[in-house]
């Protein structure tokens, strides 16, 4: 009953870990399909809040027709800098969901993190350049290459982020051990003779 219990929780993990990679490409697709002056509209709150907020934290002495006046200047950047965001996030939830679903077992950790990098740009890349041909189909809205090329450059950060943080905390409990027990094995640690031939390789967690 014990090892059902671990299965049953182990498969419900694993049908969760796409979870926040699927709600935040639902929310891309929202925004996406916003007509082109709902976009605007949108883009221009964003930017009155962000030099709204600037203003009271530095206290620079913004009137609101001056904040108004920026950020209607400041759309371009706005929009390109919300592309790479919102990319970046989907990036890291990618990493996660392929991290839980196709575990590294005995693979190096190298090997491991490739796989998953891999798997994530492409899917990353993939739904980029669909969300862009969405737009096409939308009222004011166009598909650009500029932006497909902007939101992969979001999702390889996200995912060179997500491996790090990864590999971080791989390591720290590779210290652990070290501490615990007198010796460990890390991550991309080559084999010798005196150790074995399964010395570095590691279950990634």
């Amino acid at each position: 009953m014990e090892n059902m219990g671990k299965k049953r929780d182990e498969s419900v993990r694993r049908l969760t870990a796409f979870v926040p990679a699927v709600l935040l490409m639902a929310l891309i697709f929202f925004f996406s399909a916003q007509p082109s002056e709902e976009s605007s509209v949108t883009s221009e709150f964003i930017g009155v809040k962000l030099f709204t907020e600037a203003n009271f934290l530095f206290g620079f002495g913004w009137d609101l027709d001056k904040i108004y006046l920026m950020s209607e200047d400041a759309q371009h950047a706005i929009r390109k800098a919300a592309h790479f965001t919102e990319y970046l996030v989907l990036g890291i939830a990618l990493i996660h969901g392929f991290r839980i679903n196709f575990p590294a077992g005995t693979m190096r950790a190298r090997q491991a993190y490739g796989r998953w990098g891999l798997c994530s740009l492409l899917f990353g890349s993939l739904y980029a350049a669909s969300d862009e041909i969405h737009q096409c189909f939308i009222p004011g809205r166009y598909g650009a290459a500029g932006d497909a090329m902007i939101d992969c450059a979001g999702v390889l950060t996200g995912i060179l982020l997500a491996l790090c943080a990864v590999a971080w905390r791989e390591k720290r409990r590779q210290r652990k051990a070290m501490r615990r027990n007198g010796t460990a094995v890390y991550p991309g640690t080559e084999p010798d003779a005196a150790q074995g031939s399964n010395a570095g390789i590691v279950e990634v967690r």
